[in-house]
């Protein structure tokens, strides 16, 4: 970023991204049950032509060398078209072996075969409680809610202070799926009993970084479908017409979008404000990694109950369009609910910060955020 907006790489990186959305029908598209093979295919084709896999992480580990708030604003620009979310999900895992665990060439080893697309694996950011080693030197504990890509095969837990390997095919893995209510990104239960695990990283800061990256790519899913809910919102009321003149007219209507834009946009700059901080915390764990997790966690939480928000307001205000499949809006509904769970709900996220000081996260922070308005 640079001053108060986007550089030009970034603005040629989301560029690209809107183009080959646009050219694939989203979010239209999805409405058409014939239709989500060929957007798998181009966000496939869109993955390996943008390398979002790799685009956070250095060089010398076969990435792109960009930033996370690179893989930020690449989260934002495809939740605005309700895409699949694998080749974030995949980037935040390679991101996560990179910055915390590239000293070791097994965790080398894992990077390329993610950026190769070799192996993929499901991110597992989980509070301190959710699992217990064993006294055999094994793992136990219940994960509620985890997105899970097709073909996956591994599981990348990051527990209170260490990032551990747990292999799918291990006999101590049930996998329960909760459905697909999201189209485009199934999600699902996993129960480890007395599970195999490969210790990647260990120490302070290590589980509440990657529970802050993944917090904050759901924080930028959410705003990206919050702005493209208020944009249909718009667009459809100011065409629809009723009583010889546009729906928008009314001052009824305008009160509701008012409520809407300023329930989903003041939480924009926070949510940057998490990614840089995330980016920050990535060079210095203990301390600043947890300050970037409490930052993060507020942030997704205003950002999924914004979106939850926007998103059953803009189903009402298309009348009964709304209700039908054939209308884009019930996609981000869908997107939006399965949002709010992913990483915990925000009544679980409240009680986990509940004995933090809210303000620590700033307290002392330079804050060099450019609060780059409209993204």
């Amino acid at each position: 970023m640079t001053g108060f907006g986007p550089s030009p790489d970034q603005l040629e990186l989301i560029g690209t991204i809107e183009q080959a959305c646009t050219r694939a029908g989203l979010p239209g598209a999805l409405t058409r049950d014939d239709a989500l093979g060929t957007v798998t295919a181009a966000i496939d084709r869109l993955a390996n032509q943008v390398g979002i896999v790799g685009l956070a992480v250095p060089e010398s580990c076969g990435g792109a060398g960009g930033s996370f708030v690179d893989l930020y604003l690449t989260a934002v620009t495809l939740g605005r078209f309700a895409a699949p979310t694998w080749p974030v999900d995949q980037a935040l895992a390679a991101w996560a072996l990179a910055t915390v665990s590239v000293a070791t060439e097994p965790a080398r080893e894992l990077v390329r075969n993610l950026i190769a697309g070799q192996t993929r694996v499901a991110v597992a950011p989980v509070p301190d409680t959710a699992i217990q080693p064993t006294r055999t030197g094994r793992v136990s504990g219940e994960l509620p809610a985890v997105a899970l890509a097709a073909g996956t095969d591994a599981l990348l837990v990051a527990g209170p202070h260490l990032l551990a390997w747990v292999d799918l095919a291990d006999a101590g893995v049930r996998t329960q799926s909760l459905g697909r209510l999201d189209l485009v990104r199934d999600h699902g239960a996993i129960s480890l009993q007395d599970c195999a695990v490969r210790i990647l990283a260990q120490g302070p800061g290590v589980g509440a970084l990657i529970r802050a990256a993944a917090l904050t790519l759901t924080t930028a899913d959410a705003i990206g479908g919050s702005r493209s809910c208020l944009d249909q919102v718009l667009a459809y009321v100011s065409e629809r017409q009723q009583f010889g003149r546009p729906i928008a007219a009314f001052q009824a209507v305008q009160h509701q979008i008012a409520d809407l834009v300023v329930q989903a946009r003041p939480v924009r700059a926070i949510a940057l404000g998490a990614a840089y901080r995330v980016d920050q915390a990535g060079v210095e764990l203990g301390t600043e990694a947890h300050n970037a997790f409490r930052l993060a966690a507020m942030a997704r939480n205003q950002a999924v109950e914004a979106f939850v928000a926007v998103t059953r307001r803009a189903v009402e205000l298309h009348g009964a369009y709304g209700f039908t499949w054939d209308c884009p809006v019930n996609l981000f509904l869908r997107r939006a609910l399965v949002d709010r769970v992913l990483g915990g709900t925000p009544t679980e996220l409240r009680r986990e910060l509940a004995g933090d000081d809210p303000l620590a996260a700033a307290r002392g922070a330079d804050w060099p955020y450019p609060f780059a308005i409209g993204l």
